[in-house]
């Protein structure tokens, strides 16, 4: 018999405020690895895909009442329930338990009334990928050189159908975690594919997608992971550095991990 294969992931990440942003509101958690300080490089990583393997982009918002604290909350809430993460139902139950929490503890401190947060990312099991969104962060599969979006932008221009663009979008969001002064229900998409070899995926929140075009997206994939990250985010710097900028590129690989080896 040959060698038995081993399923992990190999993830870059990064998160930064941007040029006009005084402080970063997005939270980023790959695995049990959270960060919401500006990063000065980008963090490297594999993963066994023995236990579900969980990496989430959260865009806080509301500013002064508190878009960072609302992106760390559901973060890490979302991280502890990750061993959850095997199923659509169960994905989308604890994503609806993080907003009602969120709401919770809007209720018990008056000076965060209203913040909430946008969250995406990917679920990936020996067997399966997931992907979730509530508001307009976004995960795209690369292949063939190719981006296609696989999230739901839940944008005040117009919802998106699986796997398109959205041709209207605005700053607001017709849903989120949080983001109300009142509880409001929502309901998170997601779906499922399957695991395949060497599957590259770019999660993001809107400071890299609202200031980069797709064509450009692309043609920053075109290097190693890291390389592809750094070139992400000088495009987003040059589009105008408006917002925070967080991404992740998170790669599936079903053979063993000694074969692998991420460039620098």
């Amino acid at each position: 018999m040959g060698e038995q294969m081993s399923a992990f992931v190999s993830v870059v990440a990064f998160t930064h405020q941007g040029k006009v942003r005084k402080q970063n509101e997005d939270t980023i958690a790959i695995a049990q690895w959270i960060r919401n300080r500006p990063m000065l490089r980008p963090e490297v990583s594999q993963h066994s895909l023995e236990h579900p393997f969980v990496g989430m982009v959260a865009d806080g918002m509301g500013g002064h009442a508190a878009g960072e604290v609302a992106s760390q909350f559901v973060i890490d809430r979302l991280t502890d329930a990750a061993p959850a993460f095997v199923s659509e139902e169960r994905i989308s139950a604890q994503i609806r338990d993080a907003n009602k929490a969120l709401f919770d503890l809007m209720a018990s401190q008056s000076s965060t009334t209203g913040m909430g947060t946008t969250v995406a990312g990917l679920a990936i099991t020996s067997e399966n990928v997931f992907i979730f969104n509530v508001g307009d962060s976004r995960v795209y599969r690369e292949q063939y050189g190719y981006l296609k979006q696989l999230t739901v932008d839940d944008s005040g221009g117009g919802r998106t159908s699986y796997g398109e663009e959205s041709e209207v979008k605005t700053g607001l969001l017709s849903q989120a975690l949080g983001g109300a002064s009142q509880f409001i229900e929502i309901r998170p998409h997601v779906r499922e594919e399957e695991l395949l070899d060497n599957q590259r995926y770019l999660v993001c929140s809107d400071g890299l997608s609202d200031m980069v075009d797709i064509d450009t997206l692309e043609e920053c994939l075109a290097d190693s992971d890291v390389e592809s990250i750094k070139n992400l985010f000088g495009k987003a710097l040059e589009g105008g550095g408006r917002d925070n900028i967080s991404i992740l590129i998170i790669r599936t690989h079903l053979r063993d991990k000694k074969d692998i080896a991420l460039a620098d």
